[in-house]
């Protein structure tokens, strides 16, 4: 599901005070022997702008040292790599590589003028509703904004420069980054 700026996705009903996730992201990965379920990808959702760009990756879940983890690959399968632009491809390669099952996710590599910001443990996803602060957040950023493929937070992806004196990631307030890639 893509939140737009402007949409209003989390309508209150007293969230202030009582927002709670049924299933925290952590314990969502830490089952090694059930592989969470993961959100489809709907490429309508995308904007064509992002769409353009050839930066995009498959991802598969891996199963390292006990715990999931999002792992980006190629469409040939090798390993991918969120800083080596050779090993990226364009997104209709990926989206078709995904909608035939080679991954369980696609991605998109930072960097040249896009950032990111990612919210953690910010989405119900049973009663879909964004927990306030994470909601100021997205119509804030007014840039383009995904729910997660856990179902429990947002992924928000624009255009914009990274202060120098910030470091590659940031761990800000509330549980959640923002990333820039260098390269």
């Amino acid at each position: 599901m893509a939140v737009r700026s402007g949409e209003t996705v989390a309508y209150g009903h007293g969230l202030e005070n009582t927002f709670m996730l049924p299933i925290g992201k952590r314990k969502l990965y830490s089952d090694p022997n059930a592989k969470p379920k993961m959100l489809p990808v709907i490429p309508d959702g995308i904007p064509e702008e992002l769409r353009r760009e050839r930066r995009w990756m498959l991802w598969n879940l891996e199963l390292k040292a006990g715990r999931w983890s999002k792992v980006p690959k190629q469409v040939n399968g090798w390993d991918a790599s969120s800083t080596d632009p050779a090993k990226w491809n364009t997104f209709d390669a990926v989206n078709s590589a995904n909608a035939q099952g080679s991954g369980d996710g696609i991605g998109f590599a930072l960097g040249d003028g896009f950032t990111g910001i990612d919210l953690d443990n910010c989405r119900n996803p049973d009663t879909e509703e964004f927990a306030p602060w994470a909601q100021s957040i997205i119509d804030d950023c007014g840039s383009y904004a995904e729910i997660s493929p856990s179902g429990t937070g947002v992924k928000i992806i624009g255009r914009g420069t990274w202060p120098a004196k910030w470091p590659k990631f940031r761990k800000l307030p509330r549980g959640f980054w923002i990333s820039r890639r260098r390269q």
